[in-house]
């Protein structure tokens, strides 16, 4: 099947995101009123000595200069400290104080009718940069953009039903709770971040949060206390009250980038210890005060997002290095616990796996994407790689689970476009895909219907119950 020819971008949008990795570069305009005052206090503080040591004049202006120097140094140092949230405490903010929305025309539509065979339902241009973990709620579809903004669009025809900016860009999913839903920010760079809890379906900011770091994952979720545990990178993890985002509780044992596992009132996490040295622990917290219960030692640095085997089992990753940034020394390890918390086994893998992953807990297989473009499946009941491949040039997103179609898929998307389809049993090819600009955010299935996201263009494929049938 032979796509339209996407429309031709200027040099402007296409090397947007060019230096992405300096999100945290302070805007000069905003220095300028200091800069003057601190160049005016130089010139006093100089005049007032002149005369004492003018006979001296190289002397003078060394020590002029490291005055300016000093000075300087200072009020970057207070500004800086200023503008971010306080040292001991999260810091609750006003609702659309960082967090404004933006509504648009509401457009009747229809859900697509699905064709006899597998092919592109709808396409949708954006003026964005998509690159977060899309979210399905309802008729909308939520995905984060480089343009630190969260996006909703429907899920019928793609277009923009609101838009909330915020202060970071936002990489990670939402997590949706009914009515309420929560979306942090943040990438590596970001010196602070804004939690937000706001309206599912208007994306109206109920309660805001700041915090000194970034936000890359989604919190894992009690409904029997009404708590979300919320990892904030340096800050460690955080109980908040999902209604209100008011704080129950703080754990401060590390650096998380993971979404932590809960169930049957119990709270797992792994954790980066110290942020100058690589190693981590596998953390057992109570959920009611944040103490801690166990810490097993593990190699590597929390990577992925911990997820649900077979029989409780919990299924996590770790890593050395980081996503678009390739060297010799990346590594990677998948981890295996009891439901207890004991840790069964862990398998060094061929290169650093994604942030997320799936499971197909009925067939004790999880399928990772690695960063050198291998879509790997890992038998956690047999200990056993249970077959690998590589796809395309590279993976910065993660692969999707279909177990309902007639033959088990998974599906991943490479960096350059590249789209496998493969059998979810042994990895054999059953169909592919180009998408114009690669993608950065993963792909997304339901009702048969499966959302790929490309930098610039929402696309939506089906039947997939419909792959592999001849035309």
């Amino acid at each position: 099947m032979t796509l339209p020819a996407p429309p031709r971008l200027s040099l402007a949008r296409r090397y947007r995101s060019t230096f992405c990795i300096f999100p945290a570069m302070i805007p000069l305009i905003e220095l300028l009123p200091w800069l003057l005052g601190l160049v005016g206090g130089a010139a006093g503080l100089l005049e007032f000595f002149r005369e004492k040591i003018e006979h001296r004049p190289r002397q003078l202006w060394l020590a002029g200069l490291a005055l300016v120097f000093v000075i300087l140094g200072a009020g970057l140092f207070l500004w800086h400290e200023s503008s971010l949230p306080a040292k001991d405490a999260s810091l609750a903010i006003l609702p659309e104080k960082f967090s404004k929305i933006t509504t648009f025309a509401q457009v009747d539509t229809k859900p697509p009718v699905l064709p006899a065979h597998f092919g592109v339902l709808w396409q949708q241009a954006t003026t964005s940069q998509l690159m977060g973990m899309p979210v399905i709620s309802g008729s909308q579809i939520l995905i984060g953009t480089l343009d630190k903004t969260l996006e909703a669009r429907s899920k019928d025809d793609g277009h923009l039903l609101w838009v909330m900016k915020k202060k970071e860009h936002v990489f990670t999913s939402a997590l949706v709770l009914g009515d309420i839903s929560i979306i942090g920010e943040g990438l590596h760079t970001a010196p602070s971040s804004v939690l937000t809890g706001f309206a599912t379906k208007t994306g109206k900011p109920l309660w805001e949060r700041a915090f000194r770091s970034h936000i890359e994952t989604a919190p894992a979720y009690n409904p029997d206390t009404k708590t979300i545990f919320q990892p904030a990178g340096a800050e460690g993890l955080w109980a908040l009250d999902p209604a209100t985002g008011d704080v129950k509780w703080h754990a401060s044992i590390g650096h998380i980038d993971v979404t932590p596992y809960f169930e049957q009132g119990r709270l797992f996490v792994p954790a980066k210890l110290t942020e100058e040295d690589d190693g981590s622990e596998f953390f057992e917290i109570d959920p009611d005060d944040g103490d801690v219960l166990s810490r097993t030692s593990i190699p590597g640095n929390p990577m992925g997002d911990m997820l649900r085997g077979p029989d409780g089992m919990m299924v996590f990753t770790t890593a050395v290095g980081q996503v678009g940034l390739n060297k010799s020394t990346d590594k990677g390890w998948i981890h295996v616990a009891d439901k207890s918390g004991k840790l069964l086994w862990s398998q060094e893998l061929a290169a650093m796996p994604l942030p997320e992953g799936q499971v197909w807990a009925d067939k004790g297989l999880v399928y990772l994407t690695l960063k050198n473009a291998t879509l790997v499946a890992v038998d956690i009941i047999h200990h056993k790689i249970a077959w690998s491949v590589t796809i395309g040039g590279e993976f910065k997103s993660d692969a999707v689970l279909i177990e309902t179609a007639k033959t088990p898929l998974v599906v991943a998307v490479t960096a350059d476009g590249f789209v496998g389809i493969r059998n979810a049993l042994d990895g054999t090819p059953v169909a592919s895909l180009k998408l114009e600009g690669g993608a950065y955010a993963s792909p997304v299935y339901q009702d048969d219907i499966l959302y790929l996201a490309a930098p610039y263009k929402l696309y939506a494929y089906g039947p997939v119950s419909a792959i592999g049938e001849k035309r």
